[in-house]
């Protein structure tokens, strides 16, 4: 008798821990849909919502995508918080041993309120359409969990999302949607100095951003080698030439140059910024190569982790050199009558923004995927203002070289800065992989 009793006791554990799985897979599956789903829309959120310039995307993509590494974690047997590894980042909202919450229902609400908050700005259709996302999902979720799950659930997301809001507005840049072009900001007046330029000789934009915290502070050493070439004038000087490169190379600009130039241009309201374009390539590949919920998480956070530092890198030294841009320079010295394939964006020239991000992010999805993946991206193919169709590429090298060096075909970038920066970019790519551990110890 005591045998017999002792088999069905197994039986019953084995069914039991049986249960549970089967109920954790199926929790972690909806959070991955619901962290997709929220993904796409802040996509689409981030080219219409005005203030939405390179700088201001990448900050908002680095706290959304910790935000939903954070609302989920717990989830993960595996895994552990980011609290302590990065800057002024330490977590205070836990799960109760106690607990019976809804991590699928946690991910919604934490999703929706860090949205409404960093895109305050969003138009009203944007605005109903998170109503509508936030609104289908919390329906379906709630049906299946208790009220006091629910209401446990609810409350942990509303004090972990706020949580992570407030440490955002510790980074020097809060509201700076509205901080684009700042008026008290002063040029730097010399012969090789970036000034306002065509189409719209607009004021520098955002030209303190390199004052803000980085993720990591370990990635500010990764640039302090990084010089611009010395400003001449002297048609004999290397300077000249790298102009005058520019200038040969647009007497046989193709139309495969200027659709690249134009493919990977990602000004605001296009594409998503350079950060938005390269989420929406991870995003996809997430989905192709069914990621688990922990590597789609992760590659999240360390994109948004890598090009967030990558951008304040960028701007930093960007302003501590104010390079001329190559239309002014051009124009003044080897042809008056010189333009670009595509419009000069408003802040000094050395280092590349792109080459950095382009740099920093590719590190990234080459360690989440792999260098030796062939891939298609479809970011572009409902675009009616490009030729909208998928670009294909070898691998992760290739496509950041070609994202790199499609700046110098848009008439914008030297050469020199291109290679420069994206040999920096790929440096904080790689810090930011070394820094970062999710594995619990």
């Amino acid at each position: 008798m005591k045998i017999l009793q002792f088999v069905f006791f197994l039986l019953f554990v084995s069914n039991a821990l049986g249960g549970n799985s089967k109920v954790l897979a199926k929790e972690m599956k909806l959070c991955s849909e619901i962290h997709q789903s929220w993904m796409n829309s802040t996509l689409e959120i981030t080219r219409q919502t005005p203030g939405y310039s390179a700088p201001v995307a990448a900050r908002t993509f680095s706290y959304f995508s910790i935000g939903m590494y954070e609302s989920s974690v717990e989830l993960l047997s595996n895994n552990q918080s980011l609290s302590g590894q990065l800057s002024d980042w330490n977590r205070n909202t836990w799960k109760s041993d106690d607990d019976q919450l809804s991590f699928p229902l946690i991910a919604n609400e934490v999703n929706h309120i860090l949205t409404r908050y960093f895109y305050i700005n969003m138009p009203p259709a944007s605005s109903e359409k998170v109503k509508s996302l936030y609104l289908n999902w919390k329906l379906k979720l709630q049906k299946k969990v208790r009220k006091k799950s629910k209401w446990k659930s609810l409350e942990y997301a509303e004090k972990l999302a706020a949580e992570i809001i407030n440490w955002s507005k510790g980074d020097g840049a809060d509201n700076c949607w509205n901080k684009n072009f700042p008026k008290d900001f002063q040029e730097k007046m010399c012969l090789g100095c970036w000034t306002k330029t065509l189409p719209g000789f607009e004021r520098a934009l955002q030209p303190f951003w390199g004052q803000n915290r980085t993720m990591l502070p370990s990635n500010t050493a990764q640039c302090n080698d990084l010089k611009p070439m010395p400003f001449s004038s002297d048609a004999n000087s290397d300077f000249y030439q790298e102009n005058l490169k520019i200038v040969d190379f647009y007497k046989n600009l193709t139309i495969e140059h200027k659709t690249i130039a134009k493919y990977w241009d990602d000004s605001p309201g296009v594409s998503g910024t350079p950060v938005g374009h390269l989420y929406s390539i991870a995003l996809q590949l997430s989905s192709s190569q069914k990621l688990s919920l922990a590597l789609e998480l992760q590659s999240y956070v360390l994109l948004g982790i890598a090009m967030n530092d990558a951008v304040i890198e960028s701007w930093r030294l960007k302003y501590e050199f104010s390079a001329i841009r190559p239309i002014s320079y051009i124009q003044q010295y080897i042809d008056p009558k010189f333009n670009t394939a595509i419009p000069t964006p408003p802040f000094p020239e050395f280092p590349s923004g792109h080459s950095f991000q382009s740099g920093a992010g590719s590190e990234i999805l080459k360690f989440i995927f792999s260098d030796t993946l062939s891939f298609s991206d479809f970011t572009n193919v409902k675009r009616t203002d490009i030729e909208g169709k998928q670009r294909s590429f070898t691998n992760f090298t290739a496509m950041s070289e070609e994202m790199s060096m499609s700046r110098f075909y848009g008439g914008i970038h030297y050469d020199y800065t291109l290679l420069q920066s994206l040999i920096f970019g790929r440096k904080i790519g790689r810090n930011t992989l070394s820094q970062i551990q999710f594995q619990k110890p």
